[in-house]
């Protein structure tokens, strides 16, 4: 007659303990590239973040120097209009333009067209200007609307020029009011405005940002740096003067 022992057999502490010690070093693993996605995302969203600002201004002006005439664009890039940074000198230059309170040809409108519904009654000014008060300013549009409108695109008044880029914007004045303004993005480092040639205007916007995350988790240093230039001839101006197209 044979006799049937019911044996159990566990695991031992060794077993355990190497076990516990590849889960733990698989999980490290997963961590750390979870880890590096999530920042490498963080960066580069923050990279997009800055090109997307850059180019809102950017078509903004664009599409507002372009329906322009050359002879109603005032810019004040003085050195009134500047900041030190470390050993670095930036431009938060202004400029200043006319247009219409709505370019739509669709529909005649006696406000913004003449009888003819082809010749623009210039009846708004844009203002463009970067704030100088921090390392790290911010872009301000406003429009102004002169009363009557002048019967040619003429340039904003010097006096009236000067009264509307304060750094709050909410201190403007514009005919005894504070003109209506955006923020169109902050982080601005430098922004410049000069005339290019006769009749075209080079502008230049640069945006920094405090990087905020490494994906390889190291010391965060430096900036998230975007710059976009370019030259704008306005197709308004008459006479047409090719020379620098």
């Amino acid at each position: 007659m044979s006799t049937f022992r019911n044996r159990k057999r566990g695991f031992s502490v060794l077993e355990l303990a190497v076990a516990s010690s590849l889960f733990l070093f698989l999980l490290g693993i997963v961590f750390f590239f979870f880890r590096y996605g999530t920042r490498a995302f963080a960066t580069a969203n923050q990279r997009q973040g800055v090109q997307v600002e850059a180019l809102r201004v950017m078509d903004s002006l664009q599409a507002d120097l372009k329906r322009t005439a050359s002879q109603s664009v005032s810019l004040t890039n003085h050195s009134g209009r500047t900041r030190i940074i470390g050993t670095a000198t930036v431009h938060r230059d202004a400029i200043c333009l006319i247009g219409l309170k709505d370019w739509n040809t669709t529909s005649y409108n006696p406000e913004n067209f003449d009888g003819n519904g082809c010749r623009p009654k210039w009846n708004r000014y844009w203002i463009y200007y970067a704030t100088s008060d921090q390392d790290r300013g911010s872009m301000v549009r406003l429009k102004a609307d002169p009363e009557p409108p002048p019967i040619s695109p003429l340039q904003m008044q010097i006096l009236h020029f000067a009264a509307l880029c304060n750094n709050n914007p909410a201190l403007n004045n514009y005919a005894g009011a504070t003109p209506p303004f955006s923020y169109l993005c902050r982080n601005v480092y430098d922004f410049s405005a000069s005339r290019e040639g006769n009749n075209s205007f080079r502008v230049s916007l640069k945006l920094q940002e405090k990087r905020q995350l490494r994906p390889d988790g190291g010391k965060v240093e430096g900036m998230e740096t975007y710059q976009l230039q370019m030259v704008v001839r306005p197709e308004n101006t008459y006479p047409q003067d090719l020379t620098n197209i």
